[in-house]
């Protein structure tokens, strides 16, 4: 009898996949079973039968040997163990009401289970990019198989980025091989790359050098380390116009209208610090466009699971290498638009993690503070001048 009807349930299961395309079959336990189609995300079945463990581990074998000769490598099945469970699921004889996210569970299950010679083949198989660290790897694989497998829930809208657009900057200032205590920093270098989150290509690019007026002779260290000439500063532009530059560049993207773009940076100083600072000596009013931000390592961090990853550990955990020269502005700024690309082919989500005014203040010598407190851009005061979230003092750059 049990025989019998393990072959019924055999010829059952290749009867249905047979004519279904993309077939996707998700065992919810050795008494049910849930068919999908990819090429109909609406549609679903479910086959409830009576078997024994034993006898549903033989027709997983089975099915397994029939589609290995068959050559059909587009079925994926769902292994569930339902030996491993103490006690039957309260739905195994009812229909799922949302069979989704039961079957993206078991397949998150199935992935932190692979090593990874096996996410390199599930990923090469589906398309996508093998390169990369296993976490980066398994979080690939996650996302490819949830962006599948939610299109098939009516409601599913694609597309869940908050900004049409990302804009990455990332400033060079002027610094001495040991800063003095009371060392201010000049924004020397304005470089910025504009990312549709939408294609993930790289739209436009805006970069200037900038005309330091505190310390107008770069230091020997400060050439060596970013590469800019005395002769590149010299011709420059001081910053009051660079900036107006920068908004007219803005505008012509008509950045300015509400959630039309986010700005990315490498940590937190760039705006925290650098352009705080660099508004007070120059006289401009801190842009209300700098008041928010996001903090590239912690979307990173938080999204592949990777505690403090710098920028050159960033790229080569995705699988690519630094193109330029480091601390390089436009250099930087371009490789930190390439990992947030590949983040975005990821599946990553960018939103504001980091604003002024949050209620720590940052650790700044005492000629900044007296700069600071003798600022009055006529919209924020003091604290909120030079307060930042001091979770990030472990990341300081140039």
């Amino acid at each position: 009898m049990s025989l019998t009807l393990t072959l019924t349930c055999f010829s059952a299961f290749v009867s249905y996949i047979k004519i279904l395309p993309q077939p996707f079959i998700y065992f919810v336990s050795h008494r049910t079973c849930i068919l999908y189609s990819n090429c109909f995300p609406t549609y679903h079945t479910c086959l409830t039968y009576n078997l024994t463990v034993q006898c549903f581990c033989f027709i997983k074998r089975l099915l397994q040997l029939y589609f290995s000769i068959a050559g059909n490598n587009s079925v994926y099945m769902i292994m569930s163990a339902p030996h491993a469970r103490s006690r039957v699921r309260k739905d195994d004889d009812e229909i799922i009401i949302d069979p989704v996210y039961h079957a993206l569970s078991r397949i998150n299950g199935d992935i932190n289970r692979m090593t990874k010679p096996q996410l390199q083949h599930h990923l090469n198989s589906n398309g996508l990019n093998e390169k990369g660290v296993k976490e980066v790897l398994m979080k690939r694989l996650k996302n490819y198989y949830k962006k599948q497998k939610l299109h098939m829930k009516p409601s599913y809208v694609e597309g869940m980025q908050h900004y049409p657009y990302l804009v990455v900057l990332d400033y060079e200032a002027t610094c001495e091989q040991q800063n003095p205590q009371d060392y201010l920093h000049e924004i020397i270098e304005f470089p910025a790359v504009l990312i549709d989150t939408t294609s993930t290509e790289r739209m436009d690019v805006f970069h200037s050098y900038c005309k330091p007026t505190l310390n107008p002779q770069l230091s020997e260290f400060c050439t060596n380390l970013t590469g800019i000439q005395q002769s590149d500063v010299d011709s420059a532009p001081d910053f009051t116009t660079v900036f107006t530059n920068f908004e007219t560049w803005m505008n012509k993207h008509d950045l300015f209208a509400p959630r039309k773009c986010a700005f990315v940076t490498d940590g937190p100083w760039d705006f925290s610090r650098f352009l705080n600072i660099q508004c007070c000596l120059s006289e401009i009013k801190y842009p209300r466009w700098a008041k928010k931000w996001i903090n590239l390592k912690k979307v990173y961090g938080n999204f592949y699971k990777l505690k403090k990853p710098k920028m050159m550990d960033m790229l080569s955990n995705i699988g690519l290498e630094f193109e330029g020269r480091h601390h390089c502005g436009m250099d930087d700024a371009t490789n930190l638009s390439r990992i947030v690309q590949r983040m975005l082919d990821d599946g990553a989500i960018f939103q504001f993690n980091e604003r002024l005014n949050s209620g720590k203040l940052e650790v700044i010598s005492e000629k900044e503070k007296a700069l600071l407190s003798s600022y009055d851009d006529g919209n924020a005061d003091v604290a909120e001048a030079t307060a930042v979230l001091t979770t990030s003092l472990n990341h300081l750059h140039l």
